[in-house]
Order: C-alpha cells, then sequence, then structure tokens
C-alpha cells in the first residue's frame, strides 16, 4: 500500500497496537500513514472538556489513546495539527 489512513477508529480499540502494526506491516517503504483521532480540547476551549467526555464515553472512545504518537515517534516528514480547540488531532507522516 503507498498509504493507510484512520479516522476517529483507534480510539474505540481496546487495544489499537495491534491494527496500528497491521496498517504499518502493509505500507510499502515511502508509503505515508495518516490518524485523525480525538483528545481533550485545550486553552480556552477546556471548557467543553465535560461535553467531550461525554461524547466520548457515549462513544466508546477512549480519549488518553493518542495513536498519533506512532506516527510522531516513528515516521519522517511528520505534519501536525490540533483543530477545533485542540480537540481533534491530525498526524501524518512517511515510512523508510
Amino acid at each position: 500500500m503507498d498509504a493507510v489512513f484512520s479516522s476517529y477508529a483507534m480510539s474505540v480499540f481496546d487495544n489499537w497496537h495491534p491494527a496500528w502494526d497491521r496498517m504499518r506491516a502493509l505500507l510499502q517503504p515511502g508509503g505515508r500513514a495518516c490518524t485523525v483521532d480525538m483528545q481533550l480540547p485545550s486553552g480556552v476551549y477546556r471548557v467543553f472538556a465535560p461535553l467531550v467526555r461525554l461524547v466520548a464515553a457515549v462513544g466508546g472512545a477512549d480519549l488518553d489513546a493518542r495513536p498519533w504518537t506512532v506516527i510522531e515517534r516513528d515516521g519522517v516528514d511528520v505534519r501536525s495539527v490540533s483543530v477545533r480547540g485542540g480537540h481533534l488531532r491530525v498526524v501524518a507522516g512517511a515510512f523508510p
């Protein structure tokens, strides 16, 4: 595969690491990986943290999962952005 993408998926697994390992194994050298997932809002948007916790609990998401950390740790040419008051994290990178 040239690319793999996860959108709001990893945080609902009890253990997302096996899913990531499989995605990574599918990537050809130079392939790109991207994940979009949730975390608690930051800055002035922290006021919405209780609502975010409620929505995550109803949907079964773990706000502490942080699946993007493997891309940040192991990828190259990594690009990262937090949006919606820091609540959404988008991280993409290439893998040698």
